[in-house]
């Protein structure tokens, strides 16, 4: 079982535990098994494998056990329980507990309210395509994901040709309707920059993506292009870029997807790449690339994803950190409600001369070796 499930498990049983205990005297209303039975038939589980099937032939079981609160095995329970049903279960022992506050669901109501009522931001994330390929522990696939952590998860990244991606999918809606899942189209920055000068590409494109999310089951795409007007692309690129947005925009909406951007939070690049009002009119989400500030590619070291600018920056370093660029964004007109800060958990590696060599504006030897969780299988069985 993923480790998100014996987390989930594990912290649900203790919520039930000390629910039961809040007080001794509190009497549970009515047939409480045939309420938690009641509630959890609406529950739409991804019954896909033998021990999920197992612990929802436990629920009816499980509840019966806690209705009468003696001798309550918690090692048994805890097999029993599944995501959110030991949650649902605690709300229901505290709806008949006397002045609680804790009564967010009745019978009958949404199973997957008490999580949706707490959430009240976007988080965004962002599943790698390569990440399956690598080995051992690196190895990363759509079944690991705890499905109600995100309210949108994006797949990256795709080629127009593409067309397997009904797995993915489906996996994850089967746990969590209520969740977005979106596909990064884009990336190579001199075929985005011929794609978008020339109607009939943009036209083609346009075409090609909408089909692939909607014959998919995408709620959207996401559009990545890393970066308009780079020494790849050409001056108009950032015109040409709204263009493109705009024409993808007018098409998803009609068959009611999503439309977001993943952009750099670099001013730099953002003066190249972006007209910000613009950009902000025409995507409902703005993904701000938080990390990559700086890399094996410079000649010095330096945090990749600095939240400030360091004492010891000058030139354009003064500009590369997540405060200075997000408030790049809103002084340029982006709607702060659409902006979306994103956090890269990876970090950068570089072999220096002497243990006794710490901190950034060092001169590095040579770039760090790779780790085995940063390397990956190709689909030719090498490994890269």
């Amino acid at each position: 079982m993923p480790p998100y499930l014996v987390d989930r498990i594990q912290n649900s049983n203790l919520t039930i535990k000390k629910t039961c205990e809040m007080d001794e005297e509190s009497q549970l209303e009515g047939d409480f098994a045939t309420q938690v039975t009641k509630i959890v038939s609406q529950i739409r589980l991804p019954l896909h494998s033998q021990k999920i099937r197992e612990a929802w032939a436990g629920v009816e079981e499980t509840a019966s056990l806690i209705e009468e609160k003696k001798n309550l095995d918690w090692t048994a329970v805890e097999k029993e329980v599944y995501l959110s049903l030991a949650l649902l279960i605690a709300q229901l022992a505290a709806l008949t507990h006397k002045g609680s506050e804790l009564a967010l669901i009745t019978p009958g109501s949404d199973p997957h309210a008490i999580a949706n009522s707490f959430r009240k931001t976007v988080t965004v994330c962002y599943l790698g395509s390569w990440a399956v390929w690598r080995p051992d522990a690196g190895k990363y696939d759509v079944d690991q994901i705890d499905p109600f952590l995100c309210t949108h998860v994006v797949y990256s990244y795709a080629q127009i040709s593409e067309t397997s991606w009904e797995a993915v999918v489906h996996i994850f809606k089967k746990v969590n309707p209520e969740l977005k899942t979106l596909l990064s189209v884009g990336g190579n920055a001199k075929l985005m920059s011929e794609v978008s000068a020339d109607p009939l590409k943009r036209q083609s494109f346009v075409s090609s993506a909408v089909s692939l999310a909607k014959n998919h089951s995408f709620d959207g795409l996401d559009s990545d292009w890393m970066y308009p007007g780079d020494e790849n692309g050409s001056p108009e690129d950032k015109e040409n870029y709204i263009l493109l947005l705009t024409e993808l925009r007018e098409a998803l909406v009609k068959e009611q997807l999503l439309l977001t951007a993943a952009v750099s939070l670099q001013k730099p690049v953002i003066d190249l790449a972006y007209d910000i009002p613009a950009m902000s009119a025409v995507t409902d989400l703005l993904i701000l690339r938080g990390y990559n500030f700086h890399g094996t590619y410079d000649t010095y070291t330096h945090h990749h994803a600095p939240l400030y600018g360091h004492p010891g920056d000058t030139g354009n370093n003064l500009f590369l950190n997540i405060d200075y660029g997000v408030d790049y964004w809103v002084s340029g007109g982006a709607d702060k409600s659409k902006l979306v800060l994103g956090l890269g958990t990876f970090g950068i590696c570089w072999t220096l001369d002497s243990l006794s060599d710490t901190g950034t504006s060092l001169r590095p030897h040579k770039r760090g070796n790779r780790g085995l969780t940063q390397r990956r299988w190709a689909s030719s069985g090498s490994m890269r």
